[in-house]
């Protein structure tokens, strides 16, 4: 709050480094003095106990394990942990398709020969469903964050419409998949309900026989399509994440803070570097728009 009055000298002073390290430990002031190693081991513990942790501080927010888990330190490592297994979430979701996808784009390969293709090209993995439970719990997070400070100064914060972006798109995601299960599971059900034989020896009606398409013959609004298309982006957003955290690291926080001070400069020098070539450019048009009708004659190549 000292940085957004315009007090970063008052800030920088010794004294008040010396007092916002005593805030940052509050309640783990034997923390402060130990080695890299054993911090590094609090973290590694903190990471295992999460969902016991947060659990112990639903049931008794006021006990002196709720006070610990209150302090900034603490508050910093449960959240930087989380979201780095959100991460991992995401990369774990993407692990089968290192190797390759194993289905060609115009193949169907079904579990029983009356099973629609698309029932089960749009059902969630586990780890879908976790990814689901973590976008839930930052919603959450994000709707107190909005309650606590109004929303005047939430989007004054430009993490905060990242964060808001991920996730709503996340949403759409999902719900585009979604959506195309439901339609997927109303094809099956008309086929189990009105078609006895296999479904290659079956006549479909249209938007049934959609359904049992390859990929390959699959529409560009499809919502699967669709669905895979916003989720590619809201993974890139997710990593992108990772830089409100590097800040907080004593080796890569000045490195980025530097580097983006130095991408305004070469935003800077581009501006003025197309204005020259922009410049040039039309020059050279002037010159040679003379001969922009000239036919190439080949007598005169060997």
């Amino acid at each position: 709050c000292f940085a957004e009055i315009n007090t970063n000298r008052f800030v920088a002073h010794p004294n008040c480094q010396q007092q916002l390290l005593t805030i940052w430990y509050e309640h783990l002031s034997g923390l402060r003095q130990q080695s890299v190693a054993v911090k590094c081991l609090t973290v590694f513990g903190v990471t295992l106990g999460l969902p016991f942790l947060a659990i112990a501080y639903w049931i008794a927010p006021c006990s002196k394990l709720g006070h610990i888990l209150r302090s900034p330190f603490m508050k910093f490592v449960a959240h930087a942990m989380s979201f780095t297994i959100f991460l991992g979430l995401l990369v774990l979701n993407a692990s089968d398709r290192f190797e390759g996808v194993k289905n060609l784009p115009n193949e169907t390969i079904t579990d029983h020969p009356r099973q629609i293709f698309r029932v089960k090209t749009t059902q969630f993995s586990w780890t879908e469903l976790l990814i689901m439970k973590w976008i839930l719990g930052m919603i959450w997070s994000e709707c107190k964050e909005i309650w606590e400070e109004g929303p005047r100064e939430y989007v004054l914060h430009l993490w905060n419409l990242l964060d808001f972006g991920m996730l709503s798109i996340f949403v759409a995601s999902f719900t585009a998949r979604f959506m195309a299960f439901l339609k997927a599971r109303e094809a099956q059900q008309y086929v189990d309900q009105n078609v006895n034989s296999t479904i290659s020896n079956a006549s479909l009606p249209p938007e049934v026989a959609y359904f049992t398409y390859a990929r390959n013959r699959w529409l560009p609004s499809d919502p699967q399509i669709i669905s895979e298309g916003l989720y590619a982006i809201a993974v890139v957003l997710s990593f992108s994440r990772i830089a409100y955290i590097l800040p907080a690291n004593e080796s890569f926080g000045p490195l980025q803070i530097s580097l983006g001070r130095t991408v305004k400069d070469i935003f800077k020098f581009m501006v003025i570097f197309i204005m020259v070539f922009v410049a040039f450019m039309i020059g050279m048009f002037n010159l040679y728009s003379y001969y922009l009708g000239a036919k190439y004659n080949p007598a005169f190549t060997t």
